[in-house]
C-alpha cells in the first residue's frame, strides 16, 4: 500500500472513531437481535487518485490559506481654503442715485489698504489718469471702453504711496472723476 492510501485509510479510521465517540448523527443503528444494542457505521467510500483540476486546486488553496486583508484608508485630499478677502478700507459707489459720480470722489488710505468700487449704476468703469511712478495700477479689467453694470465690484490693494486720479472713460466729459491719496 502506498503512503497516500495508508494516510487516507488512517484518516478514514480516525473519522469513524471520532464519529462513534461523539454520538454523531452519521451513525446508522442496525438491529442485530433482541438483546444486542450495537451501532455500526456506514462504510466510508475509498478515495480515488483522480488528479485535481486547476480550478479545484485554486479553490482549495484559496480556502486553505486565507490571506488576511488589512483595509487601508485612502487619503482624502486636503481642500485648499478659499481666501477670504479682507474688508476694504474704503468703499466707493459708482453711479449712485443714477448719477455720473464716484461717492466719495476723494479719500485717503494707508499703504497696504484695499479699495472696493461697487457699481450701483450701469455702463461705468475705473480708468487711472495719473499714478505714482512705481505703481502698477491699471483700473478695471479690459480695454478703456469696457464697462460694467450694477452689481459688479472691483477691488485693488494699493502698496505704493502717492496721489492717484481716475475717471469713468465713457463719462469723463460729464465730470465723472475721482482721486485719492495713499500714505505710508
Amino acid at each position: 500500500m502506498n503512503r497516500r492510501r495508508l494516510l487516507q485509510s488512517l484518516t478514514a479510521g480516525l473519522t469513524i472513531a471520532v464519529a462513534g465517540c461523539g454520538g454523531s448523527d452519521d451513525a446508522t443503528p442496525t438491529d442485530t437481535g433482541p438483546d444486542t444494542d450495537t451501532t455500526q457505521l456506514s462504510p466510508t467510500p475509498e478515495p480515488t487518485d483522480t488528479p485535481a483540476t486547476p480550478a479545484e486546486t485554486q479553490s482549495a488553496t484559496a480556502t486553505e490559506t486565507p490571506s488576511p486583508e488589512t483595509p487601508t484608508a485612502t487619503p482624502e485630499p486636503t481642500p485648499e481654503p478659499t481666501p477670504t478677502p479682507s474688508p476694504a478700507a474704503q468703499t466707493v459707489e459708482i453711479g449712485a442715485g443714477g448719477g455720473l459720480s464716484f461717492a466719495p470722489d476723494s479719500f485717503t488710505i494707508s499703504a497696504g489698504d484695499t479699495v472696493e468700487w461697487g457699481w450701483v449704476g450701469a455702463n461705468h468703469n475705473v480708468t487711472p489718469n495719473s499714478i505714482p511712478t512705481e505703481a502698477e495700477w491699471s483700473g478695471t479689467p479690459g480695454a478703456p471702453d469696457d464697462t460694467f453694470d450694477e452689481g459688479y465690484t472691483y477691488r485693488y490693494t494699493f502698496d505704493v504711496p502717492g496721489e492717484y486720479t481716475y475717471y469713468c472713460n465713457p463719462h469723463r466729459g460729464a465730470g465723472m472723476t475721482g482721486s485719492f491719496t495713499v500714505t505710508e
